[in-house]
């Protein structure tokens, strides 16, 4: 999988299922975590049931995906009682580093509060504190899928 070079940011859209945009998005979550259900519905095989999933990708100036992420009804499948999740945050690597994942964190966390009364998410321990920037606070350490993850819940406000 070739990622674009690294180029001035473009515009947030709004990733619809069987699109290029979703294909690309689907693609690196499958490379970065392997088979998430998410990559159904954005290969347009699932019908969404809800408001969610919400896909948000950032393009460059040329319009080629830069980075994407999601709001999931559910993300962590032996914790059911707490959703929706910001998941499956992705940032090509030549183009990291530019606030692009800031943004577009930003952006979802800003369409979850406006739905939902709380909002999840679990990540891998280093990057606790990129999420306690946007206001997330650490609940839980533990093991999943046989990886260390932190469990953040969006702090009240």
């Amino acid at each position: 999988m070739t990622m674009p070079r690294r180029r001035s940011q473009g515009e947030f859209v709004e990733i619809r299922p069987a699109t290029n945009l979703a294909d690309t998005y689907s693609g690196w979550i499958e490379a970065r975590w392997g088979y998430l259900p998410v990559c159904d519905w954005l290969k347009g095989e699932s019908p969404r049931a809800s408001a969610l999933p919400h896909v948000l990708g950032m393009t460059d100036v040329e319009g080629d995906l830069v980075g994407a992420g999601a709001i999931l009804a559910d993300d962590m499948t032996d914790r059911p009682q707490w959703n929706p999740w910001l998941a499956c945050l992705f940032v090509t690597p030549p183009n990291r580093g530019l606030g692009i994942g800031a943004r577009l964190s930003t952006q979802l966390v800003g369409y979850a509060k406006a739905t939902c009364p709380e909002l999840y998410l679990f990540c891998e321990p280093n990057l606790e504190h990129f999420y306690k920037r946007l206001g997330f606070l650490p609940i839980e350490s533990r093991s999943y899928e046989g990886h260390l993850t932190t469990v953040m819940k969006l702090r009240s406000s």
